[in-house]
């Protein structure tokens, strides 16, 4: 049997031992950094390649240009109106079967690039009729689907409603840009508006139309002098600035009460007073749609990002090469290619990076400081070859200066804090049992 002193010892041997091991806990456990990574990449499966898109003749009629989900089928717009590639065939993707569904309709119109969803239909507007200059046209409207073409038109580019009681055209007749109005549900029509130049050239067009707060905006294009935005609130009519917002052939879509042109190099936004740039990127946009919270975009070098407050811009992951459509729906977001392509991926749940990673100054081009070059995104309008580009005066680049650290996530934040309560937990037991262990080990 030991005596008193060798148990004394080994008992102090054992105490050291529980000491060395705490020791061991604490700097393997509490120490190390916790690393909380996003979700992975977006993550693009192919669907099918449009058969009509496919067939045309042309590279620009090739375009997946507009999408837009409705009913459950993917409509898809595509089509060369400068080459009179018509007439289209309205063949969607049903998301029910994941096939096309054939041909709905065959639409009297050289293309197809916008679809507006106005009360409980989707619309087609005939943006320009195959039936020649100044003819009867309008739009295709469905389901079920049908061709409606109650008024003379040279162009008709964009539909909207004031109270979902009306409907409203915008395009242009054989004398400048034109606005019709119908508060029959489409069977008569009205001139409401007419802009033109002081010397005609036969280009004066109204491209889009859009109503937010309770009002209709829109604004003519290709006028000399510019011409102002034009504002209807039910009764009144008024008119805004003469600046320009929305350059020719932009696809225009409404984001959190602010009308957003996309100007192809940049965007645009609008709020019923006042128009302003949106920092972007690091490109252009091919297109954007609007889907709850967030802006989406697809940018001419193939990403696909989305802001949620027109300031800064997460990045989701990489679009398929040649990518120039994007729509959201249901949790999918689908793009449409440059070579006639449909591809779909489900959303994460929070964004991968953030655009504002980098502490590099971003100059944003403003809506006259360069060219831009229209012909590879969509199907230049019916120009002389010197108007296939818009080159606006110079003015004053904005710069934006990005932050130098990343902006964490919404999920990422509450990660962060579900991890620190267990290590300030751990902490705390380990203090405890080190300090325990300390007054066993040395105690008399």
């Amino acid at each position: 049997m030991l005596g008193d002193s060798g148990g004394k010892g080994i008992s102090r041997a054992l105490k050291s031992m529980f000491v060395v091991f705490s020791l061991i806990l604490w700097f393997g456990f509490i120490l190390p950094t916790q690393t909380v990574h996003a979700a992975d990449p977006v993550s693009f499966t192919f669907l099918g390649t449009h058969p009509d898109a496919a067939a045309q003749s042309t590279a620009a009629g090739k375009i997946i240009q507009k999408l837009k989900v409705f009913n459950n089928k993917l409509y898809i717009g595509y089509g060369d109106y400068n080459a009179n590639t018509g007439p289209m065939k309205i063949n969607p993707y049903d998301l029910n079967t994941n096939a096309f569904t054939g041909s709905l309709l065959t639409f009297n119109s050289e293309q197809m690039s916008q679809f507006r969803i106005l009360g409980n239909k989707l619309y087609a507007p005939s943006i320009d009729p195959t039936c020649g200059n100044w003819c009867l046209g309008g739009y295709a409207s469905g389901e079920p689907w049908a061709v409606r073409s109650p008024v003379n038109v040279v162009h008709v580019y964009d539909m909207a409603t004031l109270d979902g009681t009306d409907l409203w055209m915008a395009g242009a007749s054989n004398v400048g840009a034109r606005m019709w109005r119908s508060t029959d549900g489409g069977t008569v029509w009205n001139t409401v508006q007419e802009d033109t130049s002081a010397s005609p050239s036969g280009y004066e067009r109204y491209y889009w139309v859009a109503q937010i707060k309770g009002k209709i905006y829109f604004q003519a294009g290709n006028t000399v002098p510019a011409t102002p935005m034009r504002i209807f609130d039910g009764t009144t009519w008024t008119t805004g600035s003469t600046d320009t917002f929305s350059l020719p052939e932009s696809k225009v879509e409404v984001f959190k009460d602010k009308i957003i042109a996309n100007n192809f190099n940049y965007l645009q936004t609008f709020d019923g007073t006042n128009m302003a740039f949106v920092p972007y990127y690091a490109a252009g946009y091919w297109d954007i749609s609007p889907s709850g919270d967030y802006l989406y975009a697809v940018t001419s070098n193939y990403k696909l990002v989305r802001t949620s407050n027109l300031t800064s811009w997460e990045v989701l992951g990489d679009a398929p090469t040649g990518s120039r459509s994007v729509t959201v729906y249901n949790g999918y977001v689908y793009v449409g290619t440059a070579d006639s392509k449909i591809y779909r991926a489900l959303l994460p749940v929070e964004a991968v990076a953030t655009a504002t990673a980098s502490s590099t100054t971003t100059t944003l081009t403003t809506k006259s400081s360069a060219t831009t070059n229209k012909a590879a995104y969509v199907a230049t309008p019916e120009l002389p070859a010197a108007d296939e580009k818009v080159t606006p005066t110079t003015e004053t680049p904005i710069t934006v200066t990005a932050p130098s650290t990343k902006t964490k996530s919404t999920t990422e934040l509450t990660r962060s804090s579900k991890y620190k309560f267990v290590w300030y937990v751990g902490l705390g037991g380990l203090v405890f049992f080190l300090a325990y262990g300390a007054f066993l080990a040395f105690r008399p």
